[in-house]
């Protein structure tokens, strides 16, 4: 492993994947390198071109993926106005 794989991300973070594909990841192990994991989807069909073969799929999921990252920003937001 790379130096640089293992220096976390704070980057807010979501991942699709399909479960059968060759780099699967379940999500406890890429916390490590994702602290701020915003959430993880798995499905049981599709693989490495999951864009062409469920394209609503990934799609519902980009548009979860986006709600979620501007409430985690929002909630961002408001611990920094406490913490000042």
């Amino acid at each position: 492993m790379e130096a640089v794989d293992r220096i976390p991300t704070p980057v807010p973070t979501w991942v699709i994947q399909a479960k059968y594909e060759l780099a699967y990841q379940p999500a406890g192990l890429l916390r490590n390198k994702y602290p701020n994991l915003v959430g993880a989807t798995v499905i049981e069909d599709g693989g490495h071109f999951l864009a062409f073969e469920m394209p609503k799929v990934l799609a519902d999921d980009v548009y979860a993926a986006v709600a979620a990252f501007r409430d985690w920003h929002k909630n961002a937001a408001k611990e920094t106005k406490n913490e000042l």
